[in-house]
């Protein structure tokens, strides 16, 4: 009789391996707390296509910084994230929400993040075509895991996976949500109910939008040793009933770029589903 339960249970141990992998791409973004202390406020990533590197992350994590700013780290000290970002709008009419921020980072920030892996556009698939059989990863800075503490100046940001599998096809149409913008994630199952029968609920991801969310691979690939983690979208919200995690496609990032860099539109892949006008204020 087949032992599910350890086969299972091997399948997470390789989806975690491949998690590994990916460790030096999220980019921990801070704000500042009345008190001076810096405090979580979202997750980013570098986006590199040929020579130019762009920082990435979700529109909304950029009005934490209204007042104080916007800082990263080089581990060691903070640098104001000063430069200007490109930012969709939502678009409540059309049902669009791209919810993205990205501009070219600038020499400085560039050496100051240097330790982070950029994402190579080669990485990234605009066209990705979700599926039930394939297991997903939102990994970044959670705040809920990142709260300043009063007695401490350091601040050690903890990284943390939320692997999850697409919405039913049914359920993505019951919440009006865009394929062609927008992905749907839920927890895996294992993830809220575990052998011993009890029913857990799923940690909550506040921090995490900006976020990169890779398409690990299917699950045989991931059990074969055959899959190639790609890039599909960028994470922007947790959100209930049902209980997921939503993100913007990466060709919302790609498609905005071609139109504002079209010197880079050679070296960009071209997306099937999303065409991007743009208007600059």
């Amino acid at each position: 009789m087949r032992d599910f339960t350890a086969e299972r249970e091997l399948l997470e141990r390789k989806a975690s391996a491949l998690e590994d992998t990916l460790v030096n791409f999220p980019v921990p973004i801070f704000g500042v707390k009345a008190n001076r202390l810096p405090a979580m406020v979202g997750t980013g990533f570098l986006l590199r296509i040929r020579e130019v590197t762009f920082f990435v992350t979700a529109s909304h994590v950029l009005d934490a910084g209204s007042e104080s700013g916007l800082w990263v780290t080089d581990g060691t000290s903070f640098h104001q994230l000063a430069m200007q970002m490109y930012r969709t709008r939502l678009d409540v009419a059309r049902g669009l929400d791209f919810d993205l921020a990205f501009n070219e980072l600038p020499p400085a920030l560039r050496e100051a993040l240097s330790r982070h892996a950029p994402v190579e556009v080669e990485t990234c698939d605009p066209n990705h075509v979700p599926h039930r059989q394939i297991i997903y990863s939102f990994i970044g800075f959670p705040a809920s895991l990142n709260k300043p503490k009063l007695n401490s100046s350091r601040f050690d940001a903890t990284m943390l996976p939320y692997r999850v599998v697409c919405l039913k096809p049914e359920v993505f149409a019951q919440l009006g949500l865009n394929s062609s913008v927008q992905l749907a994630m839920e927890f895996d199952p294992p993830n809220t109910k575990y052998p011993d029968g009890i029913t857990r609920t799923p940690p909550t991801p506040k921090g995490i939008s900006g976020c990169a969310v890779w398409a690990l691979g299917s699950v045989a690939e991931i059990d074969r040793g055959m899959a190639v983690p790609r890039v599909v979208g960028v994470g922007i919200a947790h959100c209930r009933n049902p209980e997921r995690l939503e993100a913007t496609r990466i060709a919302g990032v790609l498609e905005t770029i071609r139109a504002i860099r079209p010197e880079l539109s050679a070296h960009i892949p071209s997306s099937r589903f999303l065409g991007v006008g743009v208007t600059i204020h």
